[in-house]
């Protein structure tokens, strides 16, 4: 086997980011067919699912008010797809929940 050069090394060695578990790629055939394949999204889905701006993403999170983000790389983060439906889905049911405070009832004529 021949030997590697110097810009080899630098270009394989930025593939994997120090500190971050190794993952092992499979195939995704046979997830779709038992439905439990996880789409992420990155920030800006996440934006326009929720039709909230990033400030108010990251404050959330931080008061615990919304699903983490998974550490993709050094500088990227995801969310699961799956998280960010339910939160929206809550929101949802919050707002249509009998008894909420402010609900009001369409007039009958």
């Amino acid at each position: 086997m021949g030997r590697i050069s110097i810009r080899q090394k630098k270009r394989t060695a930025n593939l994997f980011a120090p500190g971050l578990p190794q993952i092992e790629f499979k195939s995704m055939a046979g997830r779709q067919e038992r439905g439990t394949s996880q789409r992420i999204l990155r920030r800006v889905e996440v934006e326009h699912v929720t039709g909230l701006p990033r400030a108010t993403i990251y404050d959330k999170i931080a008061k615990g008010l919304f699903p983490r983000p998974i550490k993709l790389g050094i500088r990227s983060v995801g969310w699961l797809e799956t998280e960010v439906i339910a939160w929206r889905e809550a929101r949802i049911a919050e707002r249509d929940g009998a008894g909420a405070p402010g609900k009001r009832k369409a007039a009958v004529s």
